[in-house]
């Protein structure tokens, strides 16, 4: 496989000022293999970025005329390419919406396992808590007694005395 050398500018953003010189060179009947030398970028992408300003035109409400009068491109692939775009952008929201989803899912599930672990830690920690609580009382029970006992024996003992 043959390496290709790209031009210096491809893969970068256009600048608004860069598509204002492209729409006056095209005015200008410069043609698009010298426009892109001009821009450091493919014909290609000279090609698309044409595509690209007559939808932003397009999307903006300016006429299809207008558009067909700064672009160079016929009336139809105005109206292709603007259709097109909508409904790609239609399929992307629509797998957007359908992957948000099936992570919303997973996120369910997710909290719903957390909340099931959560009510079983709670169960256990009740659990030990009787078990405490339980043996606190019977502590006490006996303290309660010992202490019964011990005032018995006070009293008798002051008693006697």
């Amino acid at each position: 496989m043959a390496y290709q050398k790209y031009p210096a500018s491809h893969g970068f953003r256009w600048s608004d000022n860069e598509e204002l010189i492209l729409l006056d060179e095209l005015s200008n009947n410069i043609s698009i293999n010298d426009i892109a030398i001009n821009h450091n970028r493919t014909m290609g992408g000279i090609k698309a970025r044409i595509k690209e300003i007559s939808l932003k035109m397009y999307n903006n409400g300016i006429s299809i005329e207008e558009i067909s009068k700064k672009t160079f491109l016929s009336h139809n692939q105005i109206l292709n390419f603007a259709k097109t775009k909508k409904e790609s952008e239609k399929k992307q929201n629509k797998e957007s919406s359908d992957f948000n989803m099936v992570q919303i899912k997973d996120e369910i599930n997710l909290i719903s396992k957390n909340i099931e672990l959560t009510y079983k830690l709670l169960e256990h920690t009740i659990l030990k808590l009787d078990i405490h609580v339980e043996k606190t009382n019977k502590e006490l029970e006996k303290l309660f007694n010992e202490n019964k006992e011990l005032k018995k024996y006070i009293e008798k003992n002051i008693q006697k005395n």
